[in-house]
């Protein structure tokens, strides 16, 4: 997982930003047409990542590293064309206009999935206390919530598991917003969160509490007891948000 995330939250926004500041089109529609997909595709990827690795404020430095590209692209001695002069100038702008149309279709999906769908919520309580906690999967669209690929009755062993599309997964994380010592330690103590008391969200009833299953050392996993240690609840007097 790790190594995806450098690659789709390092790696690709940094050579967008170079390709800008290094290789741009020699046209000025290129330029602009590149300059408005890479911000685009740059909002997208802050929207989409699970930012446990680089930490939540490294998109603002992508911000600022684009800014600086932006000035090397206009400091240079060459003047642009307003066209392109050949036909691999015209494919590139098109390639630059497709492109755009999909980081734009992610980084609108993924703006609106912030907001609650319309319909009855219950308003449950924040479970953690005491220190600053990040959200790396919740909303309500499949581009930030991962849970939600659980409502597809498509696939038969997502039905044992529906109840975790309505979840979240939250980790603490210390001030200078990272999540553990080091970037994936197998020892359970080097993560901020471990240990921290988990709060009922609700005044309820307890159906189940398992509470016997072992640590596991990461990345290790239970694929029998896939569910681990946990209290299904019941909430008695409930409130609902519209």
């Amino acid at each position: 997982m790790i190594s995806s995330l450098i690659v789709a939250q390092v790696l690709v926004p940094i050579a967008l930003i170079v390709w800008l500041a290094i290789a741009p089109p020699r046209s000025l529609l290129g330029v602009l047409l590149q300059a408005l997909v890479t911000i685009v595709a740059l909002l997208a990827i802050a929207r989409m990542g699970i930012w446990i690795f680089p930490p939540w404020w490294m998109p603002y430095c992508y911000g600022l590293l684009f800014l600086m590209a932006l000035v090397m692209v206009w400091q240079r001695p060459k003047p642009l064309r307003r066209m392109p002069s050949s036909w691999l100038g015209w494919i590139t702008i098109i390639g630059f206009v497709a492109v755009g149309v999909f980081v734009g279709n992610e980084a609108i999906g993924s703006w609106i999935g912030q907001f609650p769908p319309a319909i009855p919520a219950v308003d449950l309580a924040f479970p953690l206390r005491d220190g600053d906690y990040l959200l790396v999967n919740g909303g309500n669209d499949i581009r930030i919530n991962a849970h939600l690929k659980l409502l597809d009755e498509s696939v038969p062993r997502f039905r044992a598991y529906r109840g975790s599309s309505y979840g979240v997964d939250i980790v603490k994380i210390d001030p200078f917003g990272l999540r553990a010592n080091g970037i994936v330690p197998s020892d359970l103590a080097a993560y901020q969160i471990y240990g921290q008391p988990v709060l009922a969200p609700c005044a309820g009833k307890i159906l189940q509490a398992i509470d016997g299953l072992p640590d596991m050392q990461i990345p290790q996993i239970d694929s029998v007891n896939r569910s681990g240690n946990h209290v299904i609840l019941r909430c008695l007097e409930v409130s609902f948000r519209r």
